[in-house]
């Protein structure tokens, strides 16, 4: 796209003195926010100023306005405004008046309740932000002084019962309250405090409000991923909530390159879909696609990243046959479940499997009662007792942990178990590394930790002990970590954390009190110096999981082009390990194991385009990354063939029409709906018909890489105002380089289901849970939810409320009954 120059303001907006203009008007207002502001005083063509007449001659050069649509010439002007002032206002709406000046139409952004929004009217030639400016001043309250907030409210508060009603709902569903906390005396008396008059609604009536946000906000967020100029991608995964009703979780995430506080990263959740059957992949595809088309986005979908259960294989293979995109060639492998299952393959040596019924004498059998205690709090005399845990959300936005986060899924366990003893069977074992003798006390020492951190966890006097120990060692006082199945590398923390108090955790197992046989002491739980030695060797590879898990998991941070470059710094790390003879054989053959594992799933890119192309379009990496590997020839020639096909097939501009003829048709060229393609549907833009002498792709692939770019993402959001007639290539790497690695912001979406519906909120049905988790997440969305028209429905609800409640009074008249 050819890079405007910035254009100097009119001399209407430099000298004060001429006449009116007609950059920009705004009817005076005697209250802010009281009455709408109008084009006033806009001249015909003749009354303009000869200034006026050459500033719109130049924007008309600048702008090509005989090929420019109004709304491609306003994308333009909105990449250059740079004032603060615009985010006081929604987007503009775009008023062709009937001289054929257009106007631009600037609505406040601040709601008053029961009262039309205010606007401010400009022509689109004028970048000037004085008017706007103006009605800032006038729209925003003075900051009060200490004390006189109450007064003025007392005197003149701007209660309304239909805002009010709007802000309840909103505020339960946002942050998980149950629906009847408006009852709450305590709650009533506050409102009451600060306006008698308060009419506070019901939970029944909070319950459909929520609901009735939900349906109206679904509109609005539809429009806009209808609207987005480019591809989608979704995570999805499976969930059931603690009242047993199942859902599928679906998340969006795109670079959304049209915010004017810059190119951002967008995800949120798009729906809880409602399964009623077995989950089949071609169930789960069923009513995925069903969803898709409910916000006509069936179109726009680029990548979907799922775990690797057998069920979303078949998924992703319906999903074509539905019509969906070609889900096989863009599937997007979760990166931290893989990683996950690498982990599970390395310790699958050092854990005993878990019996289906539990053996007598069995202690602590029953692991549902494990809970997250990365997260509590580190002090041994503060752990938390049950019931209090603190469900806010954290200042990220998302919900804070929650333990019905880590409730088993047995489910899932059995497929990864099968998915990790398919992949050992398949690679076998080298003799040299079999030990039964080092098996056996691995087995022993990571058992031993789980089940003495559970002790230690439910008696507070030996959580004492133990920060007493610890005090003694000169070691900050800390809880063991219990292992958990459900939460990733909760055993390698374990482990970590057991390391760091070894010498506390020996001297409290030798205490008189504790150093006893039977289940009442802990003598059972001592870890011997084999034990030790194997875990601090095991230790150093499993930390290197970790490390990647936390990468990869990032919220908002797509990261798909990492994939690669991680998943060959974990293979150099496990061969090295593997080749380590220095190390105990069980240490070698468990980075064996994982191995195994993590080449399987290495092997599975190769089905998908997303990750080579990912990596090819980042300009640090390109072909060169895949060279210095050591990749064949061959793998790198189909990378940049598979790169080369997308380009040419969704983003390459078309070449340009001759001159002579695009005069002749350029008033009678039309399109019809059927005709249109992929490219004129998603990457339309004002430079696509501009001549190209050159490949954009592979003038790129030629040039050098860049090893400054870490973050590919900022580097093309850049090239698609630049000058380098880059836009195709540029909206091609945003699409590719913007899909999830992983699915972990899907999980994260089932921790506001959780926090929704806890333990003590079992009634709420599946439309409840639905709305509730979805609106909190739309919350945080611009314009995703319709306030003013929501205000608007529950006042007139509540105006038909009360219109209905009537009575016969001298000559009959009907007189409505205001219910205070």
């Amino acid at each position: 796209m050819p890079q405007l120059n910035k254009r100097s303001r009119t001399a209407s907006s430099r000298a004060s003195s001429n006449p009116p203009s007609i950059r920009s008007s705004a009817s005076p207002s005697p209250s802010a926010g009281t009455s709408q502001h109008q084009p006033s005083n806009v001249p015909t063509a003749q009354s303009v100023t000869d200034r006026e007449t050459e500033a719109l001659r130049r924007f008309n050069k600048r702008y090509d306005v005989t090929k420019l649509s109004a709304e491609d010439i306003l994308v333009v002007q909105q990449k250059k405004w740079k004032s603060d002032v615009y985010k006081h206002f929604k987007e503009p709406v775009i008023v062709t008046q009937d001289d054929g000046t257009v106007l631009y139409k600037f609505v406040c952004n601040v709601i008053r309740p029961g009262i039309s929004p205010s606007s401010v009217s400009r022509v689109r030639h004028d970048d000037s932000t004085s008017n706007l400016s103006r009605h800032i001043r006038i729209c925003n309250p003075k900051v009060l002084a200490p004390g006189t907030g109450i007064e003025q409210f007392a005197h003149g508060s701007t209660y309304n019962k239909a805002h009010f009603r709007f802000l309840i709902a909103l505020w339960i569903a946002r942050r998980h309250r149950p629906h009847a906390i408006v009852s709450d005396p305590e709650l009533l008396q506050l409102f009451r405090m600060l306006y008698a008059k308060v009419e506070v609604p019901s939970p029944s009536t909070v319950s459909r409000d929520i609901r009735e946000i939900f349906l109206m906000s679904r509109a609005n967020v539809a429009a806009q991923l209808q609207a987005h100029v480019g591809r989608l991608h979704l995570c999805i995964d499976g969930w059931t909530s603690p009242n047993v009703i199942s859902f599928l979780g679906v998340t969006v995430h795109y670079m959304d390159t049209e915010a004017t506080e810059g190119a951002q990263m967008r995800s949120f959740i798009l729906d809880f879909v409602r399964l009623l059957h077995n989950h089949t992949g071609k169930y789960l595809a069923k009513q995925l696609s069903q969803c898709l088309r409910e916000y006509g986005i069936e179109k726009k979908i680029l990548g979907i990243t799922a775990d690797n259960a057998s069920n979303n294989d078949t998924l992703i293979i319906e999903m074509e046959s539905l019509g969906g995109a070609n889900s096989s060639q863009t599937r997007v492998r979760c990166f931290a479940h893989i990683i996950n299952l690498v982990v599970k393959a390395i310790l699958s040596l050092f854990v005993t499997k878990r019996s289906k019924t539990p053996t007598n004498g069995a202690e602590d059998a029953n692991p549902g009662d494990e809970e997250d205690d990365l997260n509590a709090k580190d002090d041994l005399d503060e752990a938390p007792e049950d019931g209090e845990q603190d469900g806010d959300e954290d200042p990220d936005g998302m919900p804070g942990q929650d333990e019905d986060e880590y409730e088993e899924d047995p489910g899932r366990e059995a497929d990864d178990l099968r998915l990790v003893e398919a992949a050992v069977a398949e690679a076998g074992e080298d003799e040299d590394m079999l030990g039964s003798d080092e098996q056996l006390i691995a087995r022993h020492a990571v058992s031993k930790l789980t089940q003495l951190a559970k002790r230690v966890f439910h008696s507070p006097s030996i959580r004492h002990d133990l920060k007493t120990q610890c005090e003694s060692c000169g070691i900050t006082p800390k809880q063991m970590i219990r292992t958990v199945a459900t939460r990733w590398n909760s055993t390698s923390d374990a482990i970590a954390r057991a390391l760091e108090l070894r010498l506390a955790i020996n001297k409290l197992l030798a205490l008189s009190k504790y150093d006893q046989p039977g289940k009442k002491g802990l003598r059972r739980f001592k870890l011997f110096d084999p034990e030790w030695v194997i875990l601090e060797r095991i230790h150093p590879l499993l930390q290197k999981f970790v490390l990647a898990t936390k990468i990869i998991s990032k919220t908002n941070t797509p990261l798909i082009h990492q994939v690669i470059p991680v998943i060959d710094i974990l293979t150099e790390n496990l061969q090295q390990t593997i080749d380590d003879r220095s190390l105990p054989k069980m240490v070698r053959r468990a980075a064996k194991r994982g191995l195994t594992v993590l080449n399987k799933y290495y092997s599975a890119t190769d089905q998908s385009v997303m990750y080579r192309i990912a990596m090819l379009l980042h300009p640090r990496y390109k072909a060169e990354y895949f060279r210095r590997q050591q990749w064949e020839p061959a793998w790198i020639a189909t990378a940049l063939e598979l790169l080369r096909e997308q380009w040419t097939t969704y983003y390459k501009p078309k070449p340009a029409v001759a001159v002579n003829r695009a005069s002749s048709q350029a008033s009678t060229a039309t399109t019809s709906v059927e005709d249109t393609t992929m490219e004129d549907l998603f990457f339309k833009r004002p430079d696509a018909a501009t001549s190209v002498s050159v490949d954009a792709l592979e003038e790129y692939l030629a040039s050098p890489t860049l090893p400054s770019i870490n973050d590919p993402l900022p580097f093309w959001g850049s090239q698609l105002t630049a000058t380098t007639g880059q836009y195709g290539l540029a909206r091609m790497a945003l699409d590719f380089l913007s899909a999830p690695a992983s699915s972990t912001d899907v999980e994260r979406a089932f921790s506001r289901g959780s926090l929704t519906v806890t333990k003590r909120r079992h009634a709420l049905n599946d439309e409840s849970v639905r709305s509730a988790a979805v609106i909190g997440s739309w919350a945080g969305l611009k314009n995703a939810i319709p306030e003013v028209e929501i205000v608007k429905m529950f006042s007139d609800k509540s105006k038909r409320a009360k219109t209905s409640n009537v009575y016969e009074e001298g000559d009959g008249a009907a007189n409505a009954i205001e219910i205070d």
